[in-house]
């Protein structure tokens, strides 16, 4: 025969996500050409997501064009029309740009079962507006399973050990 016997074990994966906050951000009356943010010194509204799964996940965040009257457009600069969209995951933040509609940016690259993540966004405004009708902005925050480490997980980075005179390429590369 062709075959020997075996065993195979197999997981069922479920990737789950759910917010634990409320959902919704009001960035208020903003000037043109200034900018607010959620966090804790500002408007203080914190997102926080959670991994409702049964395997780490990885979380990613895209943003959308602002609609209602005229259309703003998302971009990496304020400009007549264009506004800046950032976000962190951190209260002391390295804001990172969402400057293209519908791209998702990795926000975490593993959260844990059970894990969350808290997000706070920035709005750039407009440093001209055709109108000053109020804006809808919609951000979708997507999760998938995380890589899984090839060498052993600790502190939270994946640590690969090599034999002497090995090059990182050779040993990470499995």
């Amino acid at each position: 025969s062709d075959y020997s016997p075996g065993q195979i074990t197999i997981q069922a994966v479920s990737i789950s996500i759910v917010i634990d906050t409320d959902g919704s951000i009001s960035y208020g009356s903003v000037d043109l050409n200034s900018s607010t943010s959620t966090l804790p010194t500002a408007i203080d509204d914190v997102e926080t997501f959670r991994n409702n799964g049964n395997v780490a996940e990885k979380f990613s965040i895209k943003t959308s064009n602002a609609v209602g009257g005229t259309q703003w457009t998302v971009g990496a600069t304020a400009d007549s029309d264009v506004f800046v969209h950032s976000f962190t995951t951190t209260t002391s933040p390295t804001w990172q740009i969402l400057d293209t509609v519908d791209t998702y940016e990795v926000a975490s690259s593993s959260v844990a079962v059970n894990g969350t993540l808290d997000f706070y966004m920035k709005i750039d405004m407009p440093t001209a507006s055709t109108d000053y009708q109020e804006k809808t902005i919609t951000i979708t925050v997507f999760a998938e399973q995380a890589e899984t480490c090839g060498g052993a997980e600790w502190g939270g980075y994946c640590w690969y050990k090599g034999e002497a005179n090995q090059t990182c390429e050779t040993v990470c590369s499995t």
